[in-house]
């Protein structure tokens, strides 16, 4: 068996990686999880490219850049987390990273748009809670999941 062959049949796009009771996950799974990852890097590296005027009106452009590129390598390693269930351990630790990140992004726009007398800059903290909802619902998941694996039975509720 091949490198290629190897990496797939370990990834969460192969057909036998999701386990049966779980299939009704898998769209989640394979396609939301992995894509919203996949954003949060491209985020990151446009924003660390291009700046990102909300953020460098409160840490500076040098510092801002910075920040964005480190999202973007943060946001990789959940990806691969996503990717590779084996890898659900970095996946966490990448999301409570993005957390704690999103939560000082959350405060630094909101007050950077008080403080610059700019409330227009108010609805990115809309978009911002939503993104962390977002990730702290996929902390859930992996959280419920191990209890689940642990036990060796799976709860049955919809998510």
């Amino acid at each position: 068996m091949g490198f290629k062959e190897r990496l797939f049949r370990a990834s969460i796009w192969h057909p036998d990686s999701i386990p049966l009771l779980e299939q009704k996950y898998a769209g989640m799974k394979r396609v939301m999880w992995p894509l919203v990852d996949g954003l949060y890097v491209y985020i990151g590296v446009v924003a660390g490219l291009f700046g990102a005027p909300s953020i460098n009106a409160v840490f500076g452009d040098g510092t801002s850049r910075t920040l964005c590129f480190l999202f973007a390598v943060v946001s990789f390693a959940a990806f691969l987390g996503v990717a590779f269930m084996r890898l659900w351990l970095l996946e966490t630790i990448a999301k409570v990273i993005l957390v704690g990140g999103h939560l000082a992004l959350l405060a630094s726009v909101g007050s950077a748009a008080f403080g610059l007398d700019s409330l227009s800059r108010l609805y990115l903290t809309g978009f911002i809670a939503v993104s962390l909802a977002w990730i702290v619902y996929r902390l859930y998941i992996l959280r419920r999941e191990r209890v689940e694996r642990e036990a060796g039975e799976p709860e049955d509720d919809d998510e």
